[in-house]
C-alpha cells in the first residue's frame, strides 16, 4: 500500500498534473481547473 508509488507527478509550462489511485476525481479536478484558467485567459487576449 504505498502511495508515491501509485502517486504520478507531471509539470508542464503552464500547469501541473498531480493523478492519485486515492483521489483519481481530485486530480482529475484540479487538471480541469487549470485547463480552464488557461483557456479564459487565452480568450482574454486579443
Amino acid at each position: 500500500m504505498s502511495g508515491q508509488e501509485g502517486s504520478v507527478e507531471k509539470r508542464e509550462p503552464g500547469f501541473t498534473i498531480t493523478v492519485m489511485p486515492d483521489k483519481g476525481g481530485a486530480a482529475m479536478l484540479i487538471v480541469r481547473h487549470h485547463y480552464v484558467v488557461k483557456n479564459s485567459r487565452r480568450r482574454n487576449e486579443p
